[in-house]
């Protein structure tokens, strides 16, 4: 009999919309209830196993609660009693305990640190699926979304598809709410491959990029309306936009300039709707993530689908380098609301040079 590990990250994603890049640590979380963002991970949870076909003969280890048990109607075996709220030592000791019981998969919902803290337990002894549901998912051991993690776990299972090696990526979140981007690898798992399905790891900026961020900018910043907001999301480009207009960037946060001068730095959802109540015309400038390919979803959850919404698709400006698009196979959108990840899908034009397009698709997942 096929035997699955399942854990929930209950807090995973919460501190995207309101602007901490991630929820490590009891006082993350705490600062992310207060400024009221609420779990994503339970529904996402529940969603993915909605959708699972393919558990008519797997025998299932979970946690109690909100860590599995609670998404669950038929037969199973809970294995570890989380604390209220739960931890990554929680996560560590459910890892520890779906190995011990010989586990054939462990599947998971949350972020790069759920990805970390079982990869320090499995190791690549047993294969990892990862659920999107946190802020950053920069590892290349989750589906690009819920029902492309439900087929690549049921392929896995009837036996369809081999497994691969994944990378795990992790990024200090501590320093990164200070202001210094620290991401490495923390080291690999093995995954179910599924070219279409999997996401890739991050890839970052060449030196070469360079010249072309500056002529995307110069774009940019040219085409600038002194009337409008721009919502301006991370990436080289946006760095080179600011060293043009002479503003100090945040760390993958979400700035704001009006035409040409800053208004505001590292803001969340809620500072945005509020900037957009008070101004008629705005503009997203946004990139997608490199090799992933996102370019709403993982990491800028602070333009969130009523931010899209509210500025509108038809001002969304997506850029990016030509070598970015050629290591970068296919683009997708994940804003949590199916009508407007629609809207966003088909053939978009990418400003990929000074005045220079090329046309790519997108699609939601």
């Amino acid at each position: 009999m096929f035997k699955l590990g399942f854990l929930v990250n209950p807090i995973a994603g919460m501190g995207g919309k309101v602007g901490l890049k991630g929820t490590d640590g009891q006082d993350t979380v705490e600062k992310a209830h207060a400024l009221g963002a609420v779990q994503n991970a339970p529904t996402i949870a529940r969603q993915f196993l909605e959708k699972l076909y393919c558990l008519s003969d797997v025998k299932i280890f979970t946690c109690a609660g909100e860590m599995g048990e609670a998404y669950f109607s038929g037969d199973l075996t809970v294995v570890h009693e989380p604390g209220e709220p739960s931890t990554r030592e929680d996560t560590i000791t459910a890892g520890q305990m779906y190995l011990e019981r010989e586990a054939d998969i462990i599947v998971f919902v949350g972020g790069d640190g759920t990805a970390k803290d079982v990869a320090s337990v499995v190791g690549d002894v047993t294969p990892v699926l990862g659920i999107p549901a946190g802020v950053k998912m920069y590892s290349s051991v989750f589906a690009t979304g819920i029902e492309d993690a439900v087929a690549v776990l049921c392929e896995y299972i009837t036996g369809n598809i081999s497994l691969a090696e994944a990378e795990i990526l992790d990024i200090d979140e501590s320093k990164l709410r200070g202001g210094e981007a620290d991401i490495s690898l923390f080291g690999y798992v093995k995954t179910p491959f599924d070219e279409k399905r999997m996401q890739r790891s991050k890839s970052f900026s060449a030196p070469e990029e360079r010249e072309f961020a500056k002529a995307i900018a110069e774009h940019i910043t040219e085409e600038m309306d002194d009337r409008q907001l721009y919502i301006l999301c991370p990436g080289m480009i946006r760095t080179e936009i600011a060293n043009v207009l002479e503003f100090k960037e945040s760390v993958l946060g979400i700035d704001v300039v009006k035409g040409r001068k800053f208004v505001g730095s590292d803001l969340n959802e809620c500072a945005l709707l509020d900037l957009l109540a008070q101004h008629e015309n705005a503009k997203i400038v946004v990139t997608p993530i490199g090799r992933q390919g996102f370019i709403f979803g993982r990491g800028n959850q602070q333009v969130s689908a009523d931010v899209i919404e509210h500025v509108g698709v038809e001002n969304v400006v997506v850029v990016a380098t030509p070598q970015k698009l050629a290591n970068t196979p296919a683009l997708f959108v994940h804003t949590g609301k199916l009508s407007l990840d629609e809207k966003l899908a088909g053939y978009v034009k990418i400003v990929n040079g000074y005045r220079n397009y090329e046309m790519r698709e997108v699609r939601g997942v």
